[in-house]
């Protein structure tokens, strides 16, 4: 694994979004070195490879005149668990930037991926209702917390106020000012959200706040952090080095928020959760949501993320072999602006009617957002 050879910065770099397959690495040296001669390329790699190539084309000065990739069942001929492809580039005068892509048992085409009128895409759509609603997204979409510690720092309720966690020690912890409840990937199987399976401990309310507070606000909080120092000391990332002692990440005010519109990063098939508790609900970093302190608004976010036509874009804009096929670059090309214009009344009413929650949302109030 080369560390950060396409140049990121700040905490992209930190966390690792630089890092990529040596393969990758390999097949652009070999793009670069061939540029002035009329052949071709041929090399197996994972998907992932041949996407980021395709997705980067136009930071190269090498031209492709013609990409394809033909997907095999790497676990069945190697024994190795991703998917696999074999990518074929014919360099040449021509300037492509999409890659077909064919099932190499049948040679049959199964979709085109790349750039498409300026954006990328991972099926180019033939559809205009479908690219149409690509743009930005009005809200902000976030991360969930990062502790890289679950074992101390999620827990789970035994009875009232009294937890276990994951070294199966028994703790009794206030909830609501450094207890919280929390979702994970795993948890969010439907569109509606009020309670939870997991609780995290959020010792800061905004990234690199001081933390020495804890031990004048919940005495109990602090000894449970102090006694599992060492084992929070030994994270290994080196976001954790210079921040205050027991500090966390993808934390602030939005984190707060009554209401949420949440999403797993993992799932091929996208499920957005309307989220709410007695105490605001936490996702993990494995998870994304936008965050809403007026409820109506949450309903009708929650409605248009899981409309039909939604659904299909987002199908077309993720890599669904990618190990987290929704990531925050993904979602926030979903310009609710221009999807609410193409989704009717009657379908948020009716769906806002199949929550179990009593909503409502009135024409009126849907005229309104609209128009925000």
């Amino acid at each position: 694994m080369l560390k950060n050879f396409k140049g990121y910065s700040g905490l992209d770099a930190i966390t690792g979004k630089g890092n990529f397959d040596i393969a990758e690495y390999i097949i652009l040296q070999m793009l670069s070195e061939f540029s002035i001669y009329n052949c071709t390329l041929a090399m197996l790699c994972k998907t992932t490879v041949a996407k980021n190539i395709i997705r980067d084309i136009k930071k190269h000065e090498f031209r492709i005149s013609k990409a394809n990739m033909y997907v095999f069942d790497a676990n069945d001929v190697f024994g190795v668990s991703c998917d696999a492809a074999l990518f074929v580039v014919d360099m040449g005068i021509d300037n492509t930037s999409v890659c077909n892509v064919f099932d190499y048992y049948t040679n049959s085409k199964i979709r085109q991926f790349g750039w498409h009128e300026d954006s990328f895409y991972s099926d180019i759509p033939v559809d205009n209702a479908i690219t149409d609603i690509d743009g930005k997204c009005c809200f902000e979409w976030r991360q969930g917390i990062k502790h890289d510690c679950s074992k101390i720092m999620e827990l789970t309720l035994i009875k009232d106020l009294e937890f276990v966690n994951g070294l199966n020690e028994r703790v009794s912890l206030d909830v609501g000012k450094f207890v919280f409840p929390l979702l994970k990937s795993s948890d969010i199987k439907s569109r509606e959200i009020t309670k939870t399976r997991k609780y995290v401990i959020v010792p800061q309310r905004a990234v690199n706040a001081d933390t020495s507070n804890i031990q004048n606000i919940d005495k109990n909080v602090w000894n449970y952090l102090v006694k599992h120092g060492n084992l929070l000391n030994a994270r290994r990332s080196i976001i954790y080095k210079k921040a205050p002692p027991f500090a966390i990440f993808g934390v602030g005010d939005y984190s707060f928020e009554k209401y949420k519109v949440g999403i797993s990063g993992f799932y091929k098939e996208p499920l957005f959760a309307f989220i709410t508790g007695e105490i605001p609900i936490m996702l993990d970093d494995t998870c994304y949501f936008l965050g809403f302190g007026d409820v109506t608004v949450a309903v009708i976010v929650t409605a248009l993320l899981n409309s039909p036509i939604c659904n299909t874009f987002l199908k077309s804009i993720a890599f669904l072999d990618s190990k987290r096929p929704y990531t925050k670059e993904i979602l926030k090309r979903i310009d609710l602006s221009k999807l609410a214009d193409r989704i009717s009344y009657e379908y948020i009413a009716n769906f806002v009617d199949d929550m179990k929650s009593v909503y409502s949302v009135t024409l009126e109030q849907y005229e309104i957002f609209k128009k925000t």
